[in-house]
């Protein structure tokens, strides 16, 4: 009989010692456990949207960024390839040079001038040629200088 109630005392006693056993092993998990990161649900990016379309948007704010630091010139409104450099000269010390766009007209420019699309501002003038220096944005999406030339063409040269 005895023995008896103490299976019985022992059955009743087990499960309450798995519990106890339990809650101890779990706050002593909780102790170690790592927080997890605060995450800002706001500025998430969107999983599907595509990658490609989200540099193209951030580049055109940072384009806007870049061309709303001076006023537009006239030459900005063409693409560097439908320009032609048609005549480099100088006016007293400083040199100049004459660029036509696709309609035959013809605009003077000098070091400091911007032409193209890109914001291309001309950093110098040498003999044959034309140097700008263009913003343009990296894969990485960042700002980067790109040097571009335009060079005079001979008279008898094919376009």
């Amino acid at each position: 009989m005895i023995r008896r109630l103490f299976s019985i005392t022992l059955c009743l006693l087990l499960p309450a010692l798995a519990g106890a056993e339990e809650a101890m092993s779990k706050t002593q998990a909780m102790q170690h456990m790592a927080k997890a990161p605060d995450i800002d649900f706001e500025h998430l990016r969107d999983p599907f949207e595509s990658y490609l379309a989200v540099m193209r948007q951030q580049a055109q704010q940072r384009s806007q960024q870049w061309q709303s630091d001076h006023t537009r010139e006239p030459l900005e409104a063409f693409d560097l390839s439908t320009l032609k450099l048609v005549a480099i000269f100088s006016m007293g010390n400083k040199r100049v040079a004459m660029v036509e766009d696709s309609t035959g007209k013809g605009y003077v420019v000098h070091p400091g001038s911007y032409m193209g699309t890109n914001s291309g501002r001309v950093s110098k003038i040498t003999k044959e040629s034309l140097v700008l220096i263009e913003k343009s944005v990296a894969p990485t999406g960042e700002i980067v200088n790109r040097e571009v030339t335009l060079t005079l063409k001979e008279v008898n040269e094919p376009e």
